[in-house]
């Protein structure tokens, strides 16, 4: 019985380094906004100057709906090159060039004027921040560290015992 939990605690302790080695590596962020009348969900997000989120929107919504996003020298963006339908998804990526407050806003009819808004917070490179719509990958790593411990430390006991 002891090898068995050696084993698992093996396995526990490589899917424990594979959860933190790829929560290291991934430097652009998978955003996943809902649109619906007259609001994004969520409506913020902190992201890293540099870098680029790949976003996913599926408009839940009766009415079309879009992305567009001011950076903080003015200039704005549609992230969707047309407008997502109702039940359709849209896709498209952004890069955060520079730290600020970024301004988004459905560009549709009056959609912005109806509340349809929200901000993104960029902070400088290097500056350590979660990551916005993603798994939290080290409470998931750490957990799978945990379980592999202690499945070494089962496995030792019942070692001693036989």
């Amino acid at each position: 019985m002891h090898v068995w939990s050696l084993r698992i605690g093996s396995l526990f302790a490589a899917l424990s380094l594979l959860v933190f080695a790829t929560s290291v590596a991934t430097a652009d962020q998978n955003l996943k906004m809902e649109l619906s009348e007259f609001k994004f969900t969520p409506n913020t997000a902190a992201l890293s100057a540099g870098e680029t989120a790949n976003f996913t929107l599926p408009n839940v919504g009766r009415f079309p709906h879009n992305l567009t996003i001011q950076a903080p020298d003015g200039t704005t963006t549609n992230v969707v090159s047309a407008n997502v339908a109702p039940g359709a998804t849209g896709t498209g990526s952004y890069k955060f060039t520079q730290a600020g407050t970024y301004q988004f806003w459905c560009p549709v009819g009056q959609h912005k004027a109806n509340g349809m808004v929200g901000t993104f917070q960029v902070v400088a490179a290097g500056t350590p921040l979660p990551k916005t719509g993603d798994l939290p990958l080290d409470l998931v790593g750490g957990g799978l560290a945990g379980l592999a411990g202690l499945s070494f430390v089962s496995g030792w006991v019942l070692r001693r015992r036989a």
